[in-house]
């Protein structure tokens, strides 16, 4: 599946907004990766975001449409999908 155009879109806009430097956008798996600084930040896949925040992904689980990463059946700390 390709990622949402729209979305890789609206997200590297909003880190311009932000004064983001140093973003590289590299294509990954099956989606768009944003790199800050050489440093995976956001990923666009299909219609889904993966982000990168750090310990505070435990406080982003309790909130609405926020689910937690899993690979090889076990949960990665920091990431969550949106």
């Amino acid at each position: 599946m390709a990622y949402n155009q729209q979305l890789a879109n609206r997200i590297c806009e909003a880190l311009i907004d932000r004064g983001v430097e140093d973003i590289e956008e590299k294509k990954i798996f099956r989606g768009l990766c944003f790199m800050v600084k050489g440093k995976m930040c956001l990923c666009v896949s299909g219609d889904e975001m993966m982000c990168r925040i750090g310990p505070e992904y435990l406080e982003a689980l309790e909130l609405p449409g926020i689910r937690g990463m899993i690979r090889n059946g076990k949960p990665l700390k920091d990431y969550i999908l949106c």
